[in-house]
């Protein structure tokens, strides 16, 4: 769903999208919704296969309101979505220009507000390069705290 939320078509003007989702026990209806442009502070390490470097300041993000409904099911008692433990007033943070997710906003039952924000990311550059063993084949690993 992060990669999904990432890589979505959405402007601070477009049309919400939807998808469906699996949950533990059941399908959610979800839609993701642009809420406008916002200016984030970031604090993160940026490498590639031969630099690091620390992003830090403020940059302007897209922030995505995820709303969920569960789907019809059997299930005498529906579940409740959730992502990384977030419940409720989930909202990602995008980077308006490289579409990296900034932060992962919303409540964590029991805990309340909390923010993950983005620690590090590796970049892997496609075309040509023979990935090392051990590596995976994603295009960014992110790594939220």
């Amino acid at each position: 769903l992060i990669y999904l939320v990432s890589a979505a078509a959405l402007t601070p003007d477009a049309e919400p999208q939807s998808l469906c989702v699996f949950g533990l026990r059941q399908l959610h209806r979800v839609s993701l919704r642009a809420r406008g442009i916002h200016s984030l502070k970031v604090n993160y390490i940026e490498k590639d296969h031969q630099t690091e470097t620390r992003r830090k300041g403020t940059v302007e993000a897209l922030k995505i309101a995820i709303e969920a409904r569960p789907m019809e099911s059997g299930l005498s008692d529906s579940e409740e979505f959730s992502i990384l433990g977030l419940h409720k007033d989930i909202v990602f943070f995008i980077d308006a220009g490289s579409r990296l997710p900034l932060q992962i906003s919303g409540h964590i039952p029991g805990i309340g507000r909390v923010d993950l924000k983005l620690n590090e990311v590796r970049i892997r550059h496609g075309g040509g390069e023979k990935s090392q063993a051990g590596e995976d084949s994603e295009i960014a690993k992110e790594r939220l705290d």
